[in-house]
């Protein structure tokens, strides 16, 4: 609590500054966990899959940053898009 607390105490240029760096900032504690367990190399090449997969299929990419359907009916898509393979923990919270 006490970082987010220093997130919004800070000055920000933009409002929507904000947001993003408490995203940055959580993508960047995501990345280090994995590499701290062994699993960044595994954890980059399934990212890199999903974003060759969504240049490809812009109505994925459309349909997955629809912020109306539930969390839940995005990771179903994401899960049924990559043929039914349950994608790792660590890449399912970058698309959630």
């Amino acid at each position: 609590m006490d970082i987010v607390c220093a997130f919004v105490e800070s000055r920000w240029s933009a409002e929507a500054d904000l947001s993003e760096s408490i995203e940055d900032a959580g993508e960047m504690a995501i990345f280090a966990y994995a590499e701290s367990q062994g699993t960044l190399p595994a954890v980059e090449e399934e990212l890199f899959r999903v974003e060759r997969l969504l240049v490809a299929n812009r109505e994925l990419l459309i349909a997955g940053s629809n912020r109306s359907a539930t969390k839940e009916q995005r990771l179903r898509l994401l899960e049924d898009t990559l043929g039914g393979k349950r994608t790792r923990r660590l890449t399912r919270s970058f698309s959630a």
